[in-house]
């Protein structure tokens, strides 16, 4: 049982609070024992201890292993309804960790049930076996969740890959322990394998390695006492020391195997199963506290952000005006009042006012390098436009009506006026140049919190 490695590991991360819910079957509620006892040693209270109905073969896994791969078995009502109660309530205690032992099938659909509800517990592990083969969508339901060394084949006991004696885990090989010759022998011979695996030369699953190793501790406690006597049997039951294809065996006054070093593992957000503890033989940094569902994703795409939207439908707004404008005056350009005003600056100044409410949309679109730069040089010639145009045809406007105050006649060329702005214009851009040949301006995504991609900009 991993649980109490991984209470004391919560422990030392500061939890204050904690959750169980189990199914009421032999491994799930051993593994709620286990909780029980790690945390009222560690003095941690539970908020929440539930008992859930058998559900192995009634819905979840009607054949534990024909649905094995894909775990999509449809729920019945009354499943359905038991599950959406549990997480309802998990999530009203919220405990800093929550932890539960039942099958793979059942684990899949409470980690959906979190996500479509944007819930996710502190700290969750879970006593199943979330595997490649069990479930296969590991990447996307279970980053940050927490659980057992029978996950990753390289570092469970039962393993008899070569594997297991990758130096990156500090693991007690067992591949080369006497018993495990022993049992692969007898396994390997067995008429049922010869028939149904000699041609996959598949291994056999860690739960006929567990079976065998306590038929071997108790033919060696029977061994040791020479009885059946019930007293003298517990005596060399809790005196026993055995090194088995399971690891070592020896247990403590309550029947906890205190030899064998428990691995905990957490999966990462890549889906790669890290050791968590124990932490001298850890190889990631455990995440605590695990980030919420949406906090997880990081947007890029344009306006994602809903604060945006109101000030991008202002500017919508406007842009439609302009565009409205800029028709009219070309429809009425013949008119006196038109030619009056200077058609053609009319025409500039709600260019560059359009181009200038443009470059405000590329502060929601601020996601490359080509985006920021269109918003900058946007920007600059728009406002040139704008505010070129409108003080050559207000400085035009003054002169013919100072010239009309002295009774003259007087006549400006609008070329000229074009030069002006042009020149205005040239100046900009050449220092645009510059600064883009000199200090690149360059696109760059910051995440403050690696694990909360939502709050990178």
């Amino acid at each position: 049982n991993y649980f109490p490695q991984y209470v004391s590991l919560m422990k030392i991360r500061g939890i204050e609070s904690l959750s169980v819910f189990y199914e009421a079957e032999s491994f799930p509620t051993y593994s709620a024992v286990g909780i029980r006892d790690a945390a009222a040693q560690l003095d941690i209270p539970i908020l929440m201890d539930v008992q859930l109905s058998v559900h192995r073969g009634n819905g979840y896994l009607e054949s534990p292993l024909a649905n094995l791969p894909t775990n999509n078995n449809p729920l019945s009502a009354e499943l359905r309804q038991e599950l959406s109660d549990l997480v309802d309530d998990l999530i009203f205690h919220d405990a800093d960790a929550i932890a539960g032992g039942t099958y793979a099938s059942l684990c899949r659909n409470l980690l959906i049930s979190f996500k479509e509800r944007n819930y996710f517990p502190k700290s969750l592990a879970l006593n199943s076996c979330l595997t490649e083969t069990t479930l296969a969508d590991i990447p996307t339901l279970a980053p940050y969740v927490y659980g057992p060394s029978a996950w990753d084949p390289r570092l469970s006991g039962y393993s008899y890959s070569e594997n297991v004696n990758n130096p990156v885990y500090d693991f007690p090989s067992t591949t080369q322990n006497s018993t495990a010759e022993l049992f692969l022998g007898a396994f390997t011979a067995h008429p049922d394998w010869q028939a149904e695996f000699a041609s996959t030369r598949a291994l056999p699953i860690y739960q006929a390695g567990g079976g065998y190793v306590c038929g071997y501790a108790i033919a060696e406690t029977a061994r040791l006492a020479e009885s059946f006597d019930p007293e003298s049997w517990l005596t060399n039951w809790y005196s026993i020391t055995l090194e088995t294809v399971y690891g070592p065996i020896k247990l403590d006054n309550v029947g906890h195997n205190e030899a064998k070093l428990y691995l905990i593992l957490q999966v990462n957000d890549k889906g790669v199963f890290n050791i968590a503890a124990p932490l001298s033989s850890a190889t990631a940094e455990t995440i605590y506290p695990a980030p919420y569902w949406d906090e997880r994703i990081f947007d890029d795409s344009p306006f994602s952000n809903p604060v945006q939207w109101p000030f991008m439908i202002g500017i919508g707004i406007l842009v439609v005006i302009l565009i409205v404008f800029m028709i009219i005056l070309f429809t009425w350009r013949k008119r006196p009042q038109i030619l009056a005003a200077s058609f053609l600056f009319c025409e500039i100044i709600c260019f560059g006012s359009l181009l200038s409410y443009i470059s405000l949309f590329m502060w929601g679109m601020y996601t490359s390098t080509v985006l920021c730069n269109l918003q900058l040089w946007l920007f600059v010639i728009g406002f040139d436009l704008f505010l070129g145009a409108l003080l050559v045809k207000n400085w035009k406007i003054q002169k013919i009506f100072k010239a009309a105050k002295h009774l003259k006649k007087t006549s400006i060329d609008d070329s000229m006026l074009f030069y002006a702005i042009l020149t205005v214009l040239s100046f900009d851009v050449v220092v645009l140049v510059i600064w883009q040949a000199g200090f690149p301006i360059v696109a760059q995504v910051y995440q403050p919190d690696p694990i909360r991609a939502s709050t990178s900009y």
